[in-house]
C-alpha cells in the first residue's frame, strides 16, 4: 500500500508519542524517518520505528528531553541531549547553526552530547545548503567496524555529510559512511530471516557471514579495506574530541531496549561562503557541469534521493501491510 507522506508522518509521530516522546520530538523524529524512507534509504526509515518505540518505553531513550542550545560566544552552540531522541537534538543543532550564521557569523558549530541515533546526516546539511550555507554534519555511532586484524567492534560507522548550494538548482549533498552497508539494512534482513550478501559483515568471531542474525552480533566490513577503517577513525576522533560522548566500543546498541543509553555525539558545522569572498553557488554549478560533461551520465549527489522524495510526495510512501498494522496499533 502507499500512504501519503503527511499521514505516515502523523501516524509515526503518534506511535512515538504513545511510547513516551514529547510531541515536538515525536514529530521531528517522524519527519526524519519518513524523509529516509521516501528517499529510498530504508535502513534509516520505517525499520527504525519499532526499536525507537521500544527504547522509549524501556527508558533507554528519554522521551521528555528538550534541546535548548547553550551559546558559547557567537559561533559555538552546545546541546546536552540528555539521552533524548537524536533526530530532535540534531534538528535543534542545525537550527542553532543557521541562526548563528544569519547573525553574520562566518562559521558556526553546534556540538551535541549524550544523544541517540540522528538518522540521515544529509538531511541536516541539505537544510544548511537550502539556507545558502555550506553544511557539514557527522555523528558517532555504537561499535560497528573492527580494527585491522581484530574482531571486536571498536570503531563506529560514523556518517559524514557535506552539502554545498548550487546556483542552477538543488544543492550538492554528499552523504556517506565508512562501512559497506548500514547496519539497519542487516537488521531488516534479520527481521525477515533473509541472508545478506557476502562481504557486508563478519560474525562475532571475525568470520565472513551471510547470516544477518550472526552479522548483527558481529562487525560491518569497511569500504576500501584499511582506508575505510581509517576513515571511520577520522570521524570517530573528531566527534569524540568535540562532544561528551561514549567511544564506539563502549556505546550500547541503538536497536535494542536493554542496556544504558548509547551517549552518542553529533557535530553540525556551517560556513557562510560570502564571508570568504567565494561565489560558491556558481563554482559548484561549474564543477557539477564538468563532472557530467561528455555524456558521463553522472548524477549530482543527492539527486536520486530528491527524485524519490518528489515521487513519494505525489504517490505516497510504500508501506508493507505488517508494518502498517504495527504503526497503527494502539
Amino acid at each position: 500500500m502507499r500512504v501519503a507522506v503527511k499521514e505516515l508522518t502523523n501516524v509515526i509521530a503518534g506511535k512515538l508519542a504513545r511510547a513516551g516522546a514529547v510531541p515536538r520530538s515525536a514529530a521531528v523524529t517522524a519527519e526524519g524517518l519518513v524523509y529516509a524512507e521516501a528517499s529510498g534509504i530504508a535502513s534509516h526509515g520505517l525499520v527504525r520505528v519499532r526499536p525507537l518505540a521500544e527504547q522509549l518505553r524501556s527508558g533507554k531513550i528519554n522521551g521528555a528531553a528538550v534541546f535548548p542550545p547553550v551559546a558559547k560566544g557567537a559561533a559555538l552552540r552546545l546541546i546536552d541531549a540528555n539521552h533524548g531522541l537524536g533526530y530532535a537534538a540534531a534538528a535543534s543543532a542545525t537550527e542553532a547553526v543557521i541562526e548563528a550564521l544569519d547573525g553574520a557569523t562566518p562559521v558556526a558549530v553546534a556540538a551535541v552530547s549524550r544523544s541517540h541515533h540522528f538518522g540521515v546526516a544529509g538531511r541536516y546539511t541539505e537544510q544548511l545548503a537550502a539556507a545558502g550555507y555550506v553544511g557539514v554534519a557527522l555523528s558517532s555511532t555504537f561499535g560497528a567496524i573492527a580494527p585491522v586484524g581484530g574482531a571486536r567492534a571498536l570503531l563506529g560507522n560514523p556518517p559524514v555529510s557535506v552539502a554545498v548550494p548550487r546556483s542552477d538548482g538543488e544543492p550538492v549533498v554528499i552523504d556517506l559512511a565508512p562501512a559497506v552497508t548500514a547496519r539497519g539494512r542487516i537488521a531488516a534482513a534479520a527481521e525477515r530471516d533473509e541472508p545478506i550478501p557476502l562481504g557486508w559483515a563478519r560474525d562475532e568471531h571475525g568470520r565472513e557471514t551471510t547470516n544477518a542474525v550472526a552479522a548483527m552480533r558481529g562487525t560491518l566490513e569497511a569500504i576500501g579495506g584499511d582506508k575505510g577503517v581509517v576513515l571511520a577513525m577520522l570521524a570517530d576522533v573528531l566527534v569524540a574530541a568535540l562532544t561528551v560522548s561514549d567511544l564506539p566500543g563502549d556505546a550500547s546498541s541503538v536497536f535494542t531496549p536493554d542496556g544504558p543509553p548509547p551517549r552518542l555525539g553529533h557535530v553540525v558545522i556551517g560556513f557562510d561562503p560570502g564571508a570568504f569572498g567565494v561565489d560558491t553557488e556558481s563554482k559548484s554549478k561549474a564543477y557539477v557541469e564538468a563532472l557530467s560533461a561528455g555524456g558521463t551520465g553522472m548524477r549530482v549527489p543527492g539527486q536520486r534521493r530528491r527524485e524519490r522524495r518528489s515521487e513519494a510526495a505525489e504517490r505516497g510512501v510504500e508501506v508493507g501491510a505488517e508494518t502498517w498494522a504495527y504503526l497503527t496499533a494502539e
